[in-house]
């Protein structure tokens, strides 16, 4: 019998500085001319995952399950300027005394939707992004939004599927997308 055991932490407060796959461009926010289109590109939903770790088919399930997950929901998954990314860490239990095949899994969500609209808003009053401050906010990967942990005691394809429901409802939810069982309640392989 497997088993997924799930941990929350909920925070607002703390910064995520880890450097984005692809680097995001402060300067894309320079040109007032070109607000109006990066405003319309924040209206789709803009998600964006990272999964590592020490298991290497584990993480390859993981990302295939998200991608078409995310994909599935209508999601524009990019690295650039997310609403949200999801943060999975995938590491094995080797030194278990009980079961060795375990997994346990770190789930972060961080948001940095609150950064892109303040600089739009500044953009659009003031015509350029001045601001050294908010051109390095621009360039991580956004505010904590949550933390969860994930146990399994030996991963099966049917333990995966219900993790990756339970973490994109998540995901979906700490964005405010309120429909979130076409997600949920669905089985993606």
């Amino acid at each position: 019998m497997n088993l997924i055991l799930l941990l929350s932490l909920t925070s607002g407060s703390c910064v995520v500085a880890a450097q984005t796959t692809q680097h995001v461009s402060p300067g894309d926010f320079d040109n007032a001319s070109s607000t109006s289109s990066h405003a319309a590109a924040m209206t789709k939903l803009r998600l964006n995952y990272l999964v590592a770790g020490t298991d290497s088919s584990l993480i390859r399930q993981l990302k295939a399950g998200l991608s078409k997950r995310l994909h599935g929901i209508g999601a524009d998954v990019t690295n650039r300027f997310p609403s949200a990314t999801l943060i999975l860490y995938v590491i094995r239990d080797v030194n278990s005394s009980v079961d060795k095949s375990g997994v346990t899994i770190a789930i972060a969500y961080v948001s940095n939707a609150w950064t892109y609209h303040y600089a739009l808003g500044v953009v659009k009053k003031r015509g350029k992004l001045s601001s050294p401050l908010l051109r390095y906010m621009l360039q991580q990967k956004g505010f904590l939004l949550g933390v969860n942990a994930a146990h399994m005691n030996k991963p099966t394809d049917k333990s995966v599927n219900e993790l990756l429901n339970v973490v994109v409802a998540g995901l979906l939810q700490k964005v405010g997308v309120n429909d979130v069982h076409a997600v949920a309640g669905s089985d993606h392989a």
